[in-house]
């Protein structure tokens, strides 16, 4: 079955997960996805409805369920506040989703809507819209006496007559579709990603398909072209007789109410843990690809669907993590959080007394804003928050790092304890077990209360490594797990664990525990780029301006899925004459002001750029200050190089290295593999500091932590090599936890080396690993080696540690570099860069395509590049720039490339696509290797996406029959164009049911390769 047209949600990256944000106001839910949905990997946020809704008698939460008009007014606010809202969660890659209520107007009272609209529903009236009695299914299509509802799987009963007294449209009338359409499209045009469809039983699946046919494709301010609505639909069956969700799959997703009630079964006890082994379609449930699934809702909370005591709402905090954690460990369907507010619960007879509260309001019936403390608590007595809950956010990441790994590693006791793992990337287990087993076959009780607990040794599917558990976020003691080299750990829950988690309003145990790999999880400093979901890439702007990299962040790198941008060096510089882009590399004090702006400037763009989902990594410069000469800073400081002073620090003398240390003549380093030369003497003339000193180190430590404090993410460390890796540490330990406004508690900067190394003698890269990710430089050459023709392609096959290259948790990796560009690394006529469009942009897929390392994408400006004895003449060249040497502003044209002064690589069609391709392979494995032996290979990613490349030196085509690892269907080549409209614009193959394609790329082809995910197939 083919996913229905309106099912995709359009999250960004990896992000999997819509918190329902009951009841709360515009203002607040821009806020929060700002400072919390964005950053901790939330994909969306349901709203309550936002149009014109009755005022009734004690405000009660369900008078937003009886429409008015269409005017966009409500408790939560008016239009331009939505409005604001829709763009600011956008922009933090959060889609909204609007719950809309197109099958009732109000129920049978008249009185005035919160647009100041009057209705009357005994005389259905509503001057709103307007709509009249005309508009409503009455005696001639309602065969029931009094209109309402009676036989609920009568399908002519329940869609045509009236569900608790509301007033029921008539949606096969043209004018009533229009209306709704117009309302629809409005919401589309401010940038809604979709919308919950309440009570879709109740109407006609041909009147819906009529509606949704005419609806407008999503905003391209926030969407790829074509992209169409996300529609969810509330179905509420438990299987047998009734209304089938069936008829209404082509529709969009289903909420599956059998998840929620199977899931809530046996959490309940009423069914065993075990049983859930192969829970899914085998259990009745439609495809996941079909299903949109809860624990708790609007509507089960107070127990308007189900019944209180079998429902698992707020106020049972313990079962329900449990249960949503299973929820989010489980690969099905998409998962919504309920995020309520606080009611005073009084059952009689089975109900809930208060069952109709409504919001946190003061005096005059205004919602009480959320406010947030320092501390992450929030005003408590009135909303309960519980995405904010710390077992379900960081499940939530779980879900985020896991991606659509499968389900393996399956362990259960027999009963009531069970684990699995995702693939190699996550790890749960339960302790559900109420009673004893007995063992013995006497029939006795066994007093043993070990047999409670649970006490295994289980393979965790996760790599080596030292893990902790984030449900209660302990990193020491007994909440740590050692995984051997085999995936095997010991895995132990209390049955009474205590497992306390302090939550700002009660506290409570678990009975649960997670295991998470990934970069939050692991025990080793300074190695997570803290990237937003599924992203993984960073570009090198180098030498833009702030200003021009916020508006980068929010109008490309975030919507195109880049994780990162690396800036060039903030702190005041050398002005040196004809001003070439390494002044940047010459200090002058640790003041933020460079040739790209003030802090000021700098301040805004990293919090810009954060709220866009992309991190800043400020590259460096710890090693020296500047070469000998004299002159000015960018902040206005004099220095002297000669004599070592920089009174903006300040620094003297004593501050740097000299013959008390050095072991050379004239201070310069001659052999760059004697550690202490080249670690204590001089770089290319640069003063070199003496970071044994304490107060050079706390100089740095405050710059760095200055930076840490603005919002920046982590670092690139210039000439690490250069610098004592105990010099370093002890800088780094200093280093502030991230700001808590754009990061989770206790993120530790990212750290990447700049250490070149090429194997054999030298300085060893090994030396920093310990430190954060080194720049692995023996990927470069290696890959620059085979593209080159060098080395036939088809020895990549392996390509990684077996070749002598770090861990790929240890290693940053790129193509091209401001300094390699240009041949101040490597050399010139080896080095790949933009010079050779066609060579870097099937180099530059390879690294994206390939499951190793973090890569960095170079965007660099325009040079007259001028070779001569194999050296460019011109490689001091600086960023474009006026007569008063004030850089020039990057702007795109339409075709999405830049003004011709900058190249701008990452807007390249092939790079940012493959950018994509990345995201959505994830962490899946490269599998269906091919080659012919020598210079054209393919393989894929999993399931999820499949490239080809052909350097055949030989001017021969790659034309294979070739196993792609895709479903079948027939998918756009993202290389030679886009899927737009549900056509390619550029080349296609046709999949078949066994995974198999013919495969083509010509010798002669505007790109050397091409490549197809699971997101450019074609519907059909």
């Amino acid at each position: 079955m083919i996913p229905s047209e309106y099912s995709d949600p359009h999250f960004v990256g990896n992000r999997s997960v819509v918190a329902h944000l009951m009841e709360w106001k515009y203002d607040d839910i821009g806020d929060e996805c700002e400072r919390f949905l964005g950053p901790y990997g939330y994909g969306g946020v349901q709203v309550s409805p936002v149009n014109e809704h009755a005022i009734m008698d004690g405000r009660p939460w369900y008078e937003r369920y009886q429409p008015v008009s269409y005017v966009i007014q409500t408790r939560s606010g008016n239009e331009q506040q939505f409005c604001r809202m829709v763009q600011r969660c956008n922009r933090v890659g959060v889609r909204v989703y609007v719950d809309v209520v197109l099958n009732h107007m109000t129920g049978g009272q008249q009185g005035l809507g919160t647009a100041g609209n009057r209705f009357n529903g005994h005389l259905q009236q509503y001057p709103g819209v307007p709509f009249n009695p005309e508009h409503f299914n009455g005696p001639e299509s309602c065969p029931t006496e009094n209109l309402e509802i009676i036989d609920w799987d009568d399908p002519i009963q329940s869609r045509n007559c009236r569900l608790f007294g509301l007033r029921d449209l008539k949606q096969s009338c043209e004018y009533v579709r229009r209306k709704q359409i117009e309302f629809l499209n409005k919401l589309i045009d401010f940038g809604v990603a979709g919308f919950r469809c309440d009570a879709s039983t109740h109407m006609w699946p041909e009147d819906l398909r009529n509606i949704f046919s005419r609806l407008n494709n999503l905003n391209e301010d926030f969407f790829p072209p074509n992209s169409r609505p996300f529609i969810y639909h509330e179905i509420i069956y438990y299987g047998g007789s009734g209304i089938n969700p069936n008829e209404y799959i082509s529709l969009g997703r289903i909420i599956e109410f059998r998840f929620w009630k199977e899931i809530t079964n046996v959490f309940r006890g009423h069914n065993q843990l075990r049983w859930l082994q192969n829970f899914g379609t085998e259990w009745g449930l439609i495809d996941s690809f079909n299903a949109f699934i809860m624990i708790d809702s609007h509507d089960l909370r107070v127990g308007h669907n189900g019944e209180l005591g079998f429902n698992i709402n707020c106020f049972e905090p313990r079962l329900l993590k449990a249960a949503t954690a299973f929820m989010l460990a489980w690969n099905y369907g998409i998962p919504r959080i309920l995020s309520s507010y606080r009611w005073k619960q009084i059952i009689k007879d089975g109900k809930d007394l208060n069952e109709w509260v409504g919001p946190p309001t003061d005096l005059f019936g205004n919602i009480i804003s959320i406010k947030i403390n320092p501390d992450k608590s929030w005003n408590d007595e009135y909303w309960i928050c519980e995405h904010r809950w710390k077992q379900i956010y960081n499940m939530v990441q779980f879900r985020l790092i896991v991606g659509d790994e499968p389900i393996s590693n399956w362990w259960d006791n027999g009963d009531n304890q069970i684990a699995f793992s995702r693939g190699h990337s996550g790890f749960i287990a339960f302790n559900l077990q109420k009673s004893k087993k007995n063992t013995d076959n006497t029939g006795k009780n066994d007093n043993n209360n070990d047999q409670l607990d649970l006490r295994q040794r289980l393979q965790t599917g996760l790599p080596e490594g030292i893990y902790y558990d984030i449900i209660s976020g302990d990193h020491t003691g007994n909440k740590l797990i050692t995984v051997d080299q085999n995936g095997w750990a010991d895995i132990y829950i209390s049955h009474d664990e205590s497992d306390v988690i302090q939550i700002s309003y009660h506290v409570t145990k678990t009975l649960f525990k997670i295991y998470d790999f990934g970069v939050n999880a692991v025990c080793i400093k300074y190695r997570n780029p803290h990237f937003i979901g599924n992203r993984s890439v960073i570009t090198h702007l180098m030498e833009w301006k702030y200003d021009d990299i916020g508006d980068e962040c929010e109008r490309f790198l975030g919507p195109y899925g880049y994780g990162g941008v690396q800036v060039s060096p903030v702190n005041e510089h050398a002005i040196l004459d004809r001003r070439p882009w390494y002044e940047r590399y010459q200090p002058v004090s640790y003041d933020i002001r460079t040739r790209s702006g003030d802090e000021q400037q700098f301040r805004r763009m990293v919090k810009r750029c954060n709220k866009a989902g992309v991190r800043i990594y400020v590259d460096i410069v710890l090693n020296h200050m500047t070469g000998a000469q004299s002159g000015k800073g960018t902040n206005g400081h004099h220095y002297d190089g000669n004599t070592l002073q920089y009174p903006g620090v300040p620094f003297g003398p004593n501050d740097f290295h000299g013959h008390e240390s050095c072991p050379t003549q004239d201070l310069e380093i001659h052999d760059y593999t004697n550690p202490k030369e080249a670690r204590n003497c001089r770089l290319s003339g640069l003063r070199d500091l003496k970071q044994q000193s304490e107060y050079v180190r706390q100089k740095q430590v405050d710059f760095l932590n200055h930076l840490i404090d603005i919002g920046v993410a982590g670092f690139r460390s210039d000439a690490s090599t250069h610098q004592w890796p105990d010099d370093l540490r002890s800088i780094y330990s200093r280093l502030h936890n991230l700001n808590k406004e754009f990061f989770p508690e206790n993120s530790q900067p990212f750290i990447y080396h700049e250490t070149i190394y090429y194997g054999g003698n030298g300085i060893n890269s090994n030396e920093y690993t310990s430190l954060g990710r080194i720049i692995e430089f023996r990927f470069y050459k290696e890959i620059t080696n085979v593209f080159r023709g060098n080395n036939p392609l088809h020895w990549l096959k392996n390509f990684g540690t077996e070749w002598g290259l770090v861990p790929s948790g240890d290693a940053l990796v790129m193509i091209d570099s401001h300094d390699l560009r240009v041949g101040h690394t490597g050399k010139l006529g080896f080095n790949i860069n933009c010079f050779e469009g066609r060579l870097l942009k099937a180099a530059t897929a390879f690294m994206l395509a390939w499951n190793y390392g973090v890569p960095r994408v170079m965007s660099s400006y325009f040079w007259n590049q001028i070779i001569k004895d194999g050296k460019d003449v011109n490689d001091w060249v600086g960023p474009p720039s006026d007569k008063n040497g004030n850089i020039l502003s990057v702007h795109p044209n339409p075709d999405m490339t830049c003004n011709h002064e900058w190249i701008c690589e990452h807007r390249w069609r092939e790079i940012y696509n493959m950018v994509k391709f990345r995201m959505i392979a994830g962490q899946e494995p490269v599998h269906n290797w091919w080659d012919n032996g020598d210079y054209q290979i393919a393989f894929s990613r999993g399931n999820r996406a499949f490239i080809a490349i052909n350097l055949q030196k030989n001017q021969k085509n790659l034309q294979q029959k070739l196993h792609t690892g895709l479903p079948a269907g027939t998918y756009c080549d993202i290389i030679s164009g886009n899927l737009i409209d549900n056509k390619c614009t550029g080349k296609s193959i046709h999949v078949d049911k066994n995974g198999q394609a013919d495969v083509y790329v010509g010798h002669d082809e505007l790109d050397a390769f091409v490549a197809y995910h699971i997101d450019a197939r074609i519907v059909s």
